[in-house]
């Protein structure tokens, strides 16, 4: 028997129903969904000092709601406004001073320290700055800090291995020197406890000092050996509690020492970081500069470590504080620039939602098969 002949058209559509049946769904289902954009957990805007090749130093927030900063090879004291990033930069009178470290004094003005010039100066917040010649003009002043239980300065006098006091007032500059220290010791960096004790790096003896004041000329000094042999600690800030905190800048470690002087150290992840100054943060966490990994990084009370890439590269990260807008302030040494780490950036836009799903209905005719 002769099998019947199915006519051409019965056969397309025989040929279109699979394949319909094979994109329907799709059809149905609409476009596929876009992924969902991540949230940026931090964001950095840089800000060129106007004055080539300043070195920008040391940073601090001033009493007037903007950020000061020290030009350490520009000579200069500079002002940023965190509303718009525009600066401002005052000259200090003498030349090549070496500005340094910075603070906020008595009467609401700012203290720093000249390192070439052996000399504290004075700068009030219109930008007038007076200077004060210290005893030994080779002393080299470097880290400053302000006691606020007596509103006295005290600085490191990095050279002659010493810890000098500035008595209270802005007017006046009489020194005293009530810690002596092996000139070797090299006390660096400086900061006040919340009990009213200082607390300071020694980079070349490879200790955190602490003293009690007692009286003007007088206080006591206790010494404790970081724990890691030629970590050269730098930097120094109280924490969160009643710690102080610590930068190893050739040991590659954060250190966290008690009031009675017992060390925790963390190592950093990146290999030769090289930290330097550090910060309490308006999170609750401690932030700093990593000068040779061009990095900031964050350190929790827990010990967790973070870091964030600059976005200029070889930028030789120094100085860090927090602004009075509740953001971190960086200095930027090396590529002439002050950066802002904006904390709790908003989330990046929510994605365009897909299109409502699109379906189609084909209607083919049925061909019946010839008998």
């Amino acid at each position: 028997m002769l099998r019947p002949k199915r006519p051409l058209a019965y056969m397309l559509a025989a040929l279109m129903a699979l394949a319909i049946a094979g994109i329907a769904p799709a059809l149905a289902a609409g476009p596929a969904p876009r992924p969902a954009a991540q949230p940026r957990l931090y964001d950095i805007t840089e800000y060129p000092v106007p004055t080539a090749g300043s070195t920008p130093y040391a940073i601090i927030a001033g009493p007037d709601q903007r950020l000061w900063f020290t030009e350490r090879t520009g000579n200069k004291i500079g002002r940023l406004n965190p509303a718009d990033g525009s600066i401002a930069e005052y000259p200090v009178p003498t030349a090549n001073s070496g500005p340094s470290g910075i603070v906020v004094g008595a009467g609401g003005n700012l203290r720093f320290t000249e390192y070439n010039a052996g000399k504290i100066g004075r700068i009030t917040t219109a930008g007038a700055i007076t200077e004060f010649r210290l005893p030994r003009a080779s002393s080299g002043p470097l880290g400053i800090a302000s006691r606020p239980s007596d509103g006295s300065i005290w600085f490191a006098e990095y050279n002659i291995g010493k810890v000098a006091r500035l008595a209270p007032g802005s007017s006046n500059i009489t020194v005293t020197e009530p810690i002596s220290l092996p000139v070797s010791r090299q006390p660096y960096q400086i900061a006040a406890a919340r009990d009213g004790r200082l607390w300071f790096t020694e980079r070349g003896g490879n200790r955190i000092g602490r003293t009690t004041p007692i009286s003007p000329t007088k206080a006591t000094l206790s010494e404790y050996a970081v724990p890691t042999p030629g970590s050269e600690p730098f930097g120094i800030a109280v924490g969160p509690d009643s710690d102080m905190w610590f930068t190893e800048y050739s040991g590659n470690k954060i250190g966290r020492i008690t009031p009675n002087g017992t060390i925790t150290e963390y190592p950093i992840p990146t290999p030769n970081s090289g930290p330097m100054w550090i910060t309490l943060g308006p999170d609750g966490n401690m932030w700093f500069t990593e000068f040779r990994a061009g990095k900031v990084g964050r350190i929790t009370p827990a010990g967790a470590i973070t870091e964030f890439a600059l976005p200029t590269a070889n930028s030789g990260p120094r100085g860090i504080a927090t602004g009075p807008d509740g953001n971190i302030w960086i200095a930027l040494a090396d590529a002439n620039k002050i950066a802002r780490l904006l904390l709790n950036a908003p989330p990046a836009p929510p994605p365009t939602p897909p299109p409502a799903p699109q379906r189609w209905f084909i209607y083919m005719p049925v061909v019946a098969a010839n008998p």
